[in-house]
């Protein structure tokens, strides 16, 4: 079955078990990385669904856009001398607009796994209702008893997949609102730029 897997913040998936080897083994994945396979009701570790099998060095850390355009501000500080500290400003300010925008306007597209596979289980939870009260309508207790099992197992991890997609909701928005305050702090660092050259 499909397994989704939760790592750095984000759900990843859905992956074959043979996927999920591979990249345990080149590094990719790290035993602590959380995953659930389509309709299990709880997350567990790579490690425990994939006993035995090894991982080679952990991923590198992510570094968000916005946080990397603010890093390369202080590479391009401005000089002492007016027309190099006009042209400084202005640059870091381009560039600092630049990827406050792009990041604004990026979080809007990111893809939300958790938030599909959530849909996916409210979708499952409502197929697995409508076979319960046919199979009570029908008397047919043992197909009751089985459709229940599965419904608390969907509904359980239906839970977690909301929790997961929230928690990339409020992710999206941080990175909007970041972007949007780097791009306004990229404009006023033209502005000035601008008007250090006028008095030049």
């Amino acid at each position: 079955m499909a397994i989704y897997v939760h790592k750095n913040g984000q759900q990843l998936g859905p992956f074959e078990d043979d996927a999920v080897r591979s990249q345990l083994l080149s590094g990719q994945l790290s035993p602590g990385d959380t995953a659930i396979r389509q309709g299990d009701a709880n997350w567990s570790t790579l490690a425990a669904l994939f006993p035995g099998v090894t991982q080679a060095a952990a991923a590198p850390a992510a570094v968000s856009m916005a946080a990397a355009v603010v890093s390369q501000s202080p590479a391009a500080a401005p000089a002492k001398k007016g027309g190099c500290l006009k042209v400084g400003l202005i640059v870091v300010g381009i560039l600092m607009f630049l990827g406050g925008l792009a990041a604004g306007v990026g979080s809007r597209f990111i893809p939300s796994v958790s938030c599909s596979l959530a849909d996916s289980d409210q979708k499952e939870i409502v197929k697995l209702q409508a076979d319960l009260d046919k199979a009570k309508r029908d008397a047919d207790t043992v197909k009751i008893s089985s459709i229940e099992r599965e419904l608390d197992g969907v509904l359980a991890g239906a839970k977690t997949s909301q929790e997961y997609c929230d928690q990339e909701r409020l992710r999206n928005n941080i990175i909007g609102i970041s972007g949007g305050v780097v791009g306004f702090v990229g404009v006023l660092f033209m502005l000035i730029g601008l008007i250090v050259g006028r008095k030049k």
